[in-house]
């Protein structure tokens, strides 16, 4: 798939944030009950793969060779399983042992891992899709991590706090999404060029935001240099005051005038820049084609913007 390079919308964003939290919350929920229940068992989760071998017969190649490594060896390690795994070891193995209010978040958040899987080619939801998805997924987790210990459950919590709102950093939120190897690369790949787009659009306006203040702030320091070259050429010919009075009053209303062009400037690039993006978003073409369009534009208004402020320079 090649990636999609619109920018990042809110429902990108929530997107995001739901897949981080059941990828997380999900391995670790799921992992937590595997270890418990062989616990329980009296036996070490090894020796209970081993003995209940038959019962994974039927698993896709890539499954069997990561719980069976050879016809004499088991892999018992739960932080190599993936949450796929995770639930076919618990429902063939352990699910007849778990609560009912267990076995009912066991399955919502099995539910919720097949809806991501199933549909690979949506990356967004919608705020009313993300608040009862979330729910259900928050209600699920926090029921599977209180039984399993006060370590999880504080854990859970936080997965939760840090996905719910706020500031998220997306890239680095990807990039942990993508080395937990629960979803689908290419799906991550098109949701990761919409966020690249997005930051690099921050990127420039947060330039020209800093070279406008940079031009406030060198028309000031040019204003008072030229102040304190006036005082002093006052003092060393007090005989001319009234010349340099003049002169001084000149050069003031010189540098008002060069600051107000430079505004007008600006504001008209600004107006030009406001009526186009009026227009494209009044057009008859596809939202995707209105955003491409809109950004070349913004990309425009910025670099004009800049070419100004160095010329001024």
């Amino acid at each position: 798939m090649v990636p999609d390079q619109t920018m990042a919308t809110l429902d990108n964003e929530r997107y995001l944030r739901h897949i981080l939290l059941l990828g997380e919350g999900g391995l670790l929920v799921l992992r937590g009950i595997v270890t418990r229940e062989a616990t329980n068992c009296g036996q070490t989760l090894e020796h209970t793969l081993a003995t209940n071998r038959a019962l994974f017969h039927n698993l896709i190649r890539e499954q069997k060779t990561k719980l069976f490594p050879s016809t004499s060896t088991v892999n018992a390690d739960v932080q190599t399983w993936d949450m796929s795994l995770l639930t076919v070891v618990v429902k063939r193995l352990f699910l007849s042992g778990l609560s009912s209010a267990d076995t009912s978040s066991f399955e919502t958040l099995k539910s919720c891992r097949n809806y991501i899987q199933g549909h690979p080619t949506s990356i967004t939801m919608s705020a009313t899709d993300f608040t009862t998805n979330r729910l259900l997924l928050k209600t699920a987790l926090l029921q599977l991590a209180s039984g399993i210990s006060t370590d999880t459950d504080t854990e859970i919590k936080d997965i939760l706090r840090r996905t719910e709102s706020g500031d998220i950093d997306m890239q680095l939120s990807l990039r942990h999404i993508k080395d937990l190897h629960e979803f689908k690369t290419s799906l991550l790949d098109e949701l990761e060029g919409k966020f690249s787009v997005l930051t690099d659009m921050n990127r420039r306006l947060s330039s020209v935001e800093t070279c406008l203040n940079d031009l406030d702030g060198n028309h000031a320091v040019r204003f008072g240099a030229l102040q304190a070259q006036l005082q002093g050429i006052n003092i060393a010919t007090g005989e001319r005051k009234n010349d340099m009075a003049d002169m001084k009053a000149q050069l003031e209303e010189i540098s008002h005038r060069v600051d107000k062009m430079m505004e007008m400037r600006i504001i008209d690039s600004e107006r030009n820049t406001k009526k186009e993006l009026q227009t494209i978003i009044e057009g008859k073409c596809d939202q995707r084609k209105k955003e491409k369009v809109a950004m070349c534009l913004l990309f425009e208004f910025v670099e004009m913007i800049q070419n100004i402020l160095v010329d001024d320079h």
